[in-house]
């Protein structure tokens, strides 16, 4: 599927911008539709997670990738798996995983920056809270000794709970300047 059709399609529906806890713009998240307990949202990711922020979802998803691909790393009970995802990806909610997108792809030549990546994102019913997984290290001796802390997100960081009903499906929430990056 071209850029050019996503970015008509996406100019038509609802968005939110969601940030990386370090500030930068990590996602566009465009509504599309909900039917029974399942959520529809064409997804921009324009930058990678934070390095070191492995993180869970409250719910179980599937993503189809529409443009581009992305690497995957899941933490699988120790050890760290990474993954070319290229077509679809399913998460569920108590996988533990984290997004890097890849570099320039000589778009802009000489300059190193991320490649976008389109999915189709679909989830379905909350059933738990979310979080980010943190690996930190203790030398005791001669010793590395890793340990790992979960840090749940409150419910109030994310309570714009329904945000697309609000909005016409014609309205945009943030100017197109903004997301043509």
């Amino acid at each position: 599927m071209s850029e050019s059709i996503l970015r008509r399609v996406s100019d038509r529906l609802p968005v939110r911008v969601i940030e990386r806890t370090d500030g930068v713009t990590y996602l566009e998240r465009y509504y599309l539709f909900s039917f029974w307990r399942w959520r529809a949202f064409l997804h921009r990711f324009v930058s990678s997670d934070p390095e070191g922020e492995t993180h869970d979802h409250p719910w179980t998803s599937v993503s189809f990738i529409l443009l581009d691909k992305y690497k995957e790393t899941r933490w699988l009970g120790g050890e760290y798996v990474e993954y070319e995802r290229k077509w679809i990806n399913i998460v569920k909610g108590e996988t533990f995983h984290h997004v890097d997108l890849y570099e320039n792809d000589a778009r802009i030549p000489g300059i190193q920056q991320e490649v976008p990546v389109w999915t189709l994102f679909i989830h379905g019913r909350r059933f738990k809270g979310w979080g980010f997984l943190k690996q930190f290290r203790v030398s005791s001796g001669p010793d590395n000794v890793g340990f790992y802390t979960y840090t749940p997100v409150s419910r109030g960081t994310f309570s714009d709970v329904g945000w697309w009903k609000r909005y016409g499906s014609c309205l945009r929430m943030i100017p197109r300047y903004w997301r043509r990056r």
